[in-house]
């Protein structure tokens, strides 16, 4: 009869999720989440002003977020980490089949490149009405508010429904 193995309790090794409060680190949760990837959160606060704390600031110099590491690497960019721990950790898994490669290659630099800068101006928009001296909101919100409705909305609009004319679109409800 054997004897019974005893196994040493090893560290067994994380990636480091840099986590910059209203950030992308979210998406990158998921992901580790669902390929059962161990982990662990490093949580950072925005200064007053919305940078980035010096802590952060000396894992990635620009301050951006999310930021993982794996080992000796630092890679920052939501999508460069999701491709990164996808062909790392996978296993196959997390991966459009070969019929869905080109769609995935498209939709994901598109919506990054097309779609997030107008989606970004719109919380900018908000922003600075919300910030400015408050003699100032109702005339920046007006402006802010005219510029989103004639040059933002109209193009959101074409781009939902390019998205939704896609052949695999799929609604999902809630």
């Amino acid at each position: 009869m054997a004897a019974p193995v005893t196994e040493t309790a090893q560290e067994v090794p994380k990636v480091i999720v840099h986590h910059l409060n209203n950030s992308r680190s979210q998406r990158i949760l998921w992901l580790l989440e669902e390929l059962e990837v161990p982990y662990e959160v490093k949580k950072y606060q925005r200064a007053s002003d919305q940078t980035a704390p010096p802590e952060l600031k000396a894992v990635n110099p620009l301050g951006n977020a999310p930021v993982i590491t794996d080992g000796s690497l630092n890679l920052a960019e939501s999508g460069a980490i999701v491709e990164y721990i996808i062909q790392k950790y996978g296993n196959g898994r997390a991966q459009p089949p070969e019929s869905g490669k080109i769609d995935n290659i498209y939709f994901t630099h598109y919506s990054e490149a097309s779609l997030m800068p107008m989606l970004v101006n719109k919380i900018i928009f908000r922003v600075i009405a919300q910030k400015s001296p408050f003699f100032l909101r109702p005339v920046l919100s007006g402006v802010f508010n005219t510029v989103s409705a004639k040059m933002l909305d109209p193009r959101l609009k074409t781009h939902a429904e390019m998205v939704s004319a896609h052949p695999q679109a799929r609604v999902f409800t809630l």
